[in-house]
């Protein structure tokens, strides 16, 4: 018998650099090395939470459905 697969709901989010091109970068990564997206998300624009003394960019966010045979870590 194979590995079982999971239905796993993964978070994406960035702030730095070109935004657009790390999720981008993020999703050929997750399917490449994690398992098969089913579903993603629009791609959403969030302010940060304030953190004294750090300036911060807002966030690029989505979330992404993936069916993969990755154990999931207990």
């Amino acid at each position: 018998m194979g590995p079982q697969a999971h239905t796993a709901f993964v978070a994406l989010g960035t702030n730095r650099g070109d935004r657009i091109a790390y999720l981008g970068e993020a999703l050929t990564l997750i399917s490449n090395d994690c398992g098969r997206i089913e579903a993603q998300s629009s791609i959403y624009e969030s302010a940060p939470l304030p953190v004294p003394g750090l300036s911060q960019g807002a966030f690029l966010n989505m979330v992404l459905s993936i069916t993969t045979n990755m154990a999931p870590a207990l």
